[in-house]
This record gives C-alpha cells, sequence and structure tokens, in this order.
C-alpha cells in the first residue's frame, strides 16, 4: 500500500472553512478558522470568538498532530465550561498537535507547556500561537513549546526539551485524541506513570471510540480503545499505594458545546486523579 492511500483525513476539515497557505510545501498546509462562543463569566469578558489554525489536510497515521480532531474540540468545551478547575493552574499538554488544546487551556491557566514528539509539530503550534496572540494578553508568554517523546521520556537532550523539574510543577495534564495506536498508548501511560509519580495531580483525556470489523471474530472490536482501558487499570494497580490514591472515571459529555463540530456519542472524556494521602493525625 502506497503512502497516499494510509493517508487519513480528520472530519473536521470536511466541514471547515480553510484556505491554503501560501507557498506552502509539498505538504497540504491550510489555515482554518475556527468560531467559538464563551459563556459570561467574570473570568471571561466576551462572548465570542474567533481562533485560527495553520494545520495540514490529509496526513500519514504518524503525523495526525498536524491535524485537528474532534476529541480535541470536545476537550477544549470541558475547558471552557469547567474553566475553574484550570484558572492560574500548570498545564502540560500531551501531544498537543496543532496547539488548540494549549491555547484554550491558556485562556486560564498560569502556564501551558505544549508539548509533543516532532520538531515539525512544535513548529506549528509555535505558527498558531503567534497566529491568535490577539485572543489572549501575552499568550506566548502563557505558554511554553516543549518536546516530550512519550519514547523517551526523561531524556532530556535539547534545551527545549521537557525538564524533570518542569513536570513536576505540573497540575493538570491534558491529551486530547492520542489514543488510536496500542504502542503509543502503552508509552503515554507510562510517561504518565512517571508524572503521576505520588503527589496529588488530575489528567484529562478525550478520544473518539473507533470501531473496527475483525475478520478474524467477524464482530466488531475496538482494539484502541479496549487497550486504554486495560491501561488505565495498570495504571491505578501501579499508583495505587499507602501514600496515594488514584482513581479514574469517564465524564459525562453533557456540558454545553462552544465550537462546531458534530458530538458523537463515540467521543468520551476521561479523567483521571492521584491524591497523595495524608498521614493521620
Amino acid at each position: 500500500m502506497t503512502e497516499e492511500e494510509n493517508k487519513v483525513l480528520s472530519d473536521i476539515h470536511v466541514s471547515t472553512h480553510y484556505e491554503e497557505v501560501n507557498g506552502a510545501n509539498s505538504k497540504k498546509r491550510v489555515v482554518s478558522r475556527f468560531v467559538f462562543t464563551l459563556p459570561i463569566s467574570e473570568e471571561i469578558d466576551s462572548d465570542h470568538d474567533e481562533n485560527l489554525k495553520d494545520h495540514n489536510l490529509e496526513t500519514v497515521l504518524a503525523d495526525v498532530g498536524l491535524q485537528i480532531w474532534s476529541g480535541c474540540l470536545l476537550l477544549c468545551d470541558y475547558i471552557i465550561y469547567n474553566n475553574t478547575e484550570f484558572i492560574n493552574k500548570t498545564i502540560l499538554d500531551l501531544g498537543a498537535g496543532c496547539g488548540l488544546s494549549s491555547i484554550v487551556a491558556a485562556m486560564f491557566a498560569s502556564t501551558v507547556y505544549c508539548t509533543d514528539y516532532s520538531d515539525d509539530i512544535l513548529d506549528l503550534a509555535r505558527e498558531n500561537i503567534e497566529l491568535n496572540n490577539h485572543l489572549i494578553p501575552d499568550l506566548d508568554n502563557i505558554i511554553e513549546i516543549r518536546k516530550l517523546d512519550w519514547m523517551n521520556w526523561g531524556c532530556v537532550k535539547k534545551e527545549n526539551d521537557l525538564s524533570v523539574k518542569e513536570a513536576s510543577e505540573v497540575e493538570v495534564f491534558i491529551a486530547a485524541e492520542v489514543i488510536y495506536d496500542i504502542d503509543l498508548t502503552t508509552a503515554l501511560f507510562n510517561t504518565i506513570t512517571y508524572l503521576l509519580d505520588s503527589s496529588s495531580k488530575t489528567v484529562y483525556i478525550s478520544l473518539e471510540k473507533r470501531c473496527n470489523f475483525s475478520v478474524n471474530d467477524l464482530t466488531v472490536v475496538t482494539p484502541a480503545y479496549s487497550h486504554f482501558l486495560e491501561c488505565l487499570e495498570i495504571l491505578q494497580s501501579n499508583l495505587q499505594s499507602a501514600d496515594c490514591r488514584l482513581e479514574y472515571n469517564r465524564v459525562s459529555c453533557d456540558f454545553p458545546q462552544y465550537f462546531k463540530y458534530s458530538r458523537l456519542k463515540e467521543l468520551e472524556l476521561w479523567k483521571i486523579t492521584s491524591k497523595k494521602r495524608y498521614p493521620k493525625r
């Protein structure tokens, strides 16, 4: 099968208006305009805004971070609706891709580490931060671009790699549409295990439950999703201890929708919390 036949395209880009980037390279680059509404609160003084996103269209599976997926918009909706959970927090975006979830989180957080494994993806996220500086005062100072390769976590080799000290300061982790490959999911949870350790932290993971028909089993299967559930159980087993309690649950997706997309029943949001146990006095 050729590379062209292996390419995938997010449903988001089928319905979203975009303009091709002048002088783009062989990878088709476009700029999309995402319109979203904001609830009126003490923290937010605008009821609508626009978010420009530079991204690729069709990509091979290894480069899906260059696109925007529905699960990312689901996570962004949750962050906006439950913004009090993110106000003045230090947040780490795992597999941030184009940077949309990092930018939305930066509307409330004090610091956001926008991380991914590829320099190309991080360069794209950096461009999108510059494109949307008008939305949030001091946006480029709130968001810190860092490289984080789940396959080589802990190996800080360059200045822009996420450091162990920076990771230890994070209070909330977010990850959008990163559950699609078994090996990567395993690496993600290995990384989360190190990041959570025994301190009190929260992780939000959005995903789309993708179904495939198995010729061998003659039934519909969800291999990536099933492996995700297994990883949750293993994570709980590994981190549960006398000084740490870990819980996870699927979050109800009945919160308001601020971005325009189809919120299918296959879209899910999961919450993982690690709580440090303190000795009884």
